[in-house]
């Protein structure tokens, strides 16, 4: 019996080796994605498939509470403003993986900015109107950017993982 416990926690150290190795490797490899996103800063072309934008979503959340919890909510708006033509042309990217365009992130911002202005303005009727379309339109963009991308299309081939 004795041998038989010693081999099956052998079996377990090897177990727990290849395991942790393979989990640093994906890290690694995640955080490689987040920094080509920042490398392709203004390329609004091409392609990212999920684990590439979702890889630089994760980096940006632990970025951004990491400076929110150093400096205080001022951190996160400078982050949030730092980061944003990274994310747009990521967004981007993402949607051209699936087959869509680009336009989809214009829909929103647009949408936001009239929230903006309408409260200025004190339209509440507006405000709830575009604060409708902003939360459709949102959940409409999270859920092509959830989707799976094409095998080739119009905006080139499938993005390689490293």
């Amino acid at each position: 019996m004795p041998d038989i416990e010693k081999a099956q926690w052998q079996l377990y150290e090897k177990q727990q080796i290849i395991s942790g190795s393979l989990s640093s490797l994906c890290f690694s490899q995640t955080f490689l994605y987040f920094v080509e996103a920042w490398q392709k800063f203004f390329v609004f072309h091409g392609r990212s498939n999920r684990v590439m934008f979702w890889s630089f979503v994760f980096f940006n959340i632990i970025i951004g509470c990491f400076f929110g919890l150093v400096i205080g909510r001022q951190g996160i708006v400078f982050y949030c403003l730092l980061s944003f033509l990274p994310a747009w042309a990521a967004v981007v990217r993402r949607l051209h993986d699936i087959g869509q365009t680009g336009a989809w992130t214009i829909i929103p911002a647009v949408l936001g900015a009239g929230i903006v202005f309408f409260v200025r303005e004190q339209a509440f009727s507006l405000v709830t109107l575009c604060s409708s379309l902003f939360l459709i339109f949102s959940v409409l963009l999270i859920f092509f950017l959830c989707l799976e991308g094409e095998e080739e299309n119009k905006y080139g081939s499938v993005p390689i993982i490293g």
